[in-house]
């Protein structure tokens, strides 16, 4: 009967080897697939940074492109609006002249 008894206690613990040898071949199945869920993460965070760094670079070229063109249309309109006081003086001067003229021409009648 002892030889009996140590069979079967022989084959429980094979057999618990047996379950504990598929559990560990499942949990390290388990942790690979957790390492590649963690590497996808980090290859996403670093993707996220990337593309927070070009949204800040783009930003920074918009707000350079539109200062720059604001300080081209105020350029632009303050040599327009010299231009139209420039012209509007000389007209001025002209009718003025034309006024002393026309005065002169009236007294000397």
């Amino acid at each position: 009967c002892i030889g009996l008894n140590e069979a079967i206690e022989a084959s429980k613990m094979s057999s618990d080897i047996g379950k504990l040898q598929l559990e560990n071949k499942n949990l390290r199945g388990q942790i690979e697939e957790f390492q590649a869920e963690f590497k996808d993460i980090k290859n996403q965070e670093v993707t996220i940074r990337r593309l927070e760094d070009k949204i800040k670079e783009y930003e920074t070229k918009m707000e350079s492109i539109v200062q720059n063109q604001i300080e081209e249309t105020s350029e632009s309109m303050r040599v327009e609006t010299e231009s139209t006081i420039t012209q509007l003086r000389e007209r001025e001067e002209s009718l003025t002249h034309q006024l002393e003229q026309t005065k002169n021409e009236l007294t000397r009648a």
